[in-house]
């Protein structure tokens, strides 16, 4: 009785603690490393990452035989990642908007460290 109250109460809180969590790792282990990466790295394939996560998702959508185990796993799952390659695509945001010119980010004139 009790492990089922517990359950119902958890459960719903555990994508979205996964996903976050799983965002703020993704952010922490990237840090240190985020200057090697190429843009395809952090743009990309984390792109290509999230279209399959979506797709397994939606075989759940298909397959409504699968148990309440494997759709919890699933769902668990996709949630971490989507949360880690969010990350990556932020950062990878990041750096497309560092390519922009100095004209169109809106730099104040009294900047004198920006080259024009």
């Amino acid at each position: 009785m009790l492990l089922s109250m517990f359950m119902a109460t958890i459960m719903p809180l555990a994508n979205p603690v996964c996903a976050v969590c799983s965002n703020f790792a993704g952010v922490a282990l990237l840090v240190p490393v985020q200057s090697e990466l190429s843009l395809s790295q952090l743009v990309f394939w984390p792109l290509v990452v999230n279209c399959g996560v979506l797709a397994a998702v939606a075989g759940l959508a298909v397959l409504p035989a699968l148990g309440g185990k494997a759709v919890m796993l699933v769902t668990v799952y996709s949630a971490a990642c989507t949360g880690a390659t969010t990350a990556l695509l932020q950062a990878g945001s990041f750096v497309v908007a560092s390519r922009f010119p100095a004209q169109y980010m809106q730099v104040h004139p009294s900047c004198k460290h920006v080259s024009q």
